[in-house]
């Protein structure tokens, strides 16, 4: 009894716990830059961080769900691990929702990227879900393609006025994973795609970013390579990664060598690169890019 009591506990330690952490305190932030070239800040509540601190649970319902097959017996039937964090939507209204669910997939990102081979399966669906019901609010493909482009106003708006840190990263994260989620739905050909990247602003390479991680289509790898080389930001550099990672298992061979030839002189220190020791996230995200690689050619 003592050892599932434990269990029912949420958990009071580790990178699930800080990440949420971090999340609702950055949600309650807001940094207002005024004319004269200062900024305000000031904090709130909003329904993201009621969410966040909601999902601290969802480590233990994995658990738990994992003895029962991915399921938990609860007084109303049986809820699925997936559906957990839309139960937690139902009572929004829709724009609520909007505000709610990109900082949700965010959480549900970070977290699958961390998480252990037993974990990771129930998570990338918690965050496969999130997307889809921020999608569903969004069908039509023009009104997907007109919030897109929003999205990359509003990016290009948070490098340009707000100074580099953990609040900018965080809203520049919200921004790509609500784009990611409609990617599909705004129907970008790759030649729509490609010319986005050859003259675009920041904000829509990022956006078209997103669009290729969602549909991780083998024709748009050129973009993604591109991205990963000729990078504007340490931010999208990261992002590129993220796009090729998906889609890794559907090039073909040449491909394959375009990008181990990248990484290896994107990694090596030379001017002009930009993956170092320094950023753990993309050093890490490449070295297992680079794993993978030689796995697929051994095969």
């Amino acid at each position: 009894m003592e050892r599932l009591l434990g269990d029912l506990t949420p958990p009071r330690r580790g990178w699930w716990t800080a990440t949420l952490i971090t999340a609702g305190l950055l949600s309650t932030f807001e940094l207002t830059h005024g004319g004269d070239g200062s900024f305000t800040y000031s904090f709130r509540l909003t329904p993201i961080t009621a969410l966040l601190i909601a999902l601290l649970w969802l480590p233990t319902l994995i658990r738990v769900g994992a003895l029962g097959g991915g399921s938990v017996k609860t007084p109303a039937g049986e809820a699925t691990l997936a559906g957990i964090p839309l139960e937690l939507l139902r009572e929004l209204d829709v724009d609520t929702q909007r505000e709610a669910l990109p900082a949700l997939i965010a959480v549900a990102d970070a977290a699958e990227a961390k998480a252990d081979s037993a974990a990771a399966p129930a998570l990338r669906q918690v965050r496969e879900d999130l997307q889809d019901q921020l999608a569903a609010l969004t069908p039509d493909a023009k009104a997907a393609r007109r919030q897109l482009a929003e999205y990359a106003h509003q990016y290009d708006e948070i490098r340009k006025t707000k100074p580099a840190g953990s609040v900018r990263t965080w809203e520049m994260t919200l921004l790509i994973g609500a784009a990611r989620a409609l990617g599909p739905q705004a129907r970008y050909t790759p030649d729509e795609l490609a010319r986005i990247f050859a003259s675009g602003s920041e904000g829509e390479r990022i956006v078209g970013l997103a669009t290729i991680q969602a549909n991780h289509d083998p024709a748009t790898f050129h973009l993604a390579l591109e991205a990963l080389d000729h990078s504007r930001s340490a931010f999208e550099q990261y992002h590129a990664l993220e796009a090729i990672d998906e889609m890794l298992e559907s090039l073909i061979p040449a491909q394959r060598r375009d990008l181990e030839a990248t990484l290896i002189r994107q990694r090596s220190g030379a001017p002009k690169t930009w993956i170092n020791r320094d950023d753990r996230s993309r050093w890490d995200l490449s070295t297992t890019i680079m794993r993978r690689l030689t796995e697929l050619s051994a095969k």
